[in-house]
């Protein structure tokens, strides 16, 4: 029966904000630092991947016969 209350009217709304912004200060106060690959999961660096060039050249290729 109209006139509603304010929180019956506005609750879905408010509710969804609250949701999205805790969300979003949970990602970028915590979880934003926490992303990456662990050092167990991560394949072992060699000389080439360490200082950015390509692992593999084009001179290493052998041509094909």
């Amino acid at each position: 029966m109209p006139p509603f209350e304010w929180y019956l009217q506005w609750g879905g709304v408010l509710f969804v904000g609250a949701v999205v912004v805790i969300g979003v200060l949970l990602y970028r106060l915590k979880i934003r630092h926490r992303t990456g690959i662990p050092a167990g999961h991560a394949a072992p660096a060699t000389d080439a991947t360490v200082a950015g060039e390509p692992v593999t050249r084009d001179e290493d290729l052998e041509p094909a016969q």
